[in-house]
C-alpha cells in the first residue's frame, strides 16, 4: 500500500503534467492593474491558483530574495500548494515535496506565454528557409 506522501508525489506530477498539457489553467491570485503593480513594488512572487473539477488550488512561493528599504533578505526557498475554497480560504495544506518548485516553473512557463514565443520565432526562422 502507497503511503501518503508517496501519493502527493503522484498527484502534484499529474498537476505538472495537466500544466503542461494546457489542461489545467492557472491565473495570478488576484485582480485588476493594481496587482501587478503591487507585485513589483514588494518584490514578492505572486500566488498562483488553479481550478481542477470542483477543487481549487492555491500555489506559493515562499522565501527566497526580498528586498527591503535598506537591505536584501535571503530566506530559504520553497512552495506551498493549498486547496482552498472559492473565496481564498486555506482548507488544507499539501505537504511539501520537491515536485512542488517544478509546478511552480510549469506554472510560470504557461502563464509567461513562452510557448507562443518560442512557436512564433520558429515560425520566422522556417519562413526565411
Amino acid at each position: 500500500m502507497q503511503n501518503v506522501a508517496s501519493k502527493w508525489l503522484q498527484a502534484i506530477s499529474v498537476l505538472i503534467e495537466l500544466t503542461q498539457q494546457g489542461r489545467l489553467k492557472w491565473q495570478v491570485e488576484g485582480t485588476g492593474i493594481g496587482l501587478a503593480a503591487e507585485i513589483l513594488r514588494s518584490s514578492k512572487a505572486p500566488s498562483y491558483r488553479a481550478k481542477y473539477q470542483e477543487s481549487w488550488f492555491r500555489l506559493t512561493k515562499k522565501g527566497g530574495q526580498e528586498m527591503g528599504a535598506l537591505t536584501t533578505i535571503l530566506s530559504p526557498l520553497g512552495f506551498t500548494l493549498e486547496i482552498i475554497d472559492e473565496a481564498g480560504n486555506s482548507l488544507f495544506v499539501i505537504p511539501e515535496t520537491s515536485g512542488l518548485q517544478d509546478l511552480y516553473q510549469a506554472v510560470q512557463y504557461q502563464l509567461s506565454g513562452v510557448d507562443k514565443v518560442l512557436n512564433s520565432l520558429l515560425q520566422e526562422k522556417s519562413g526565411r528557409i
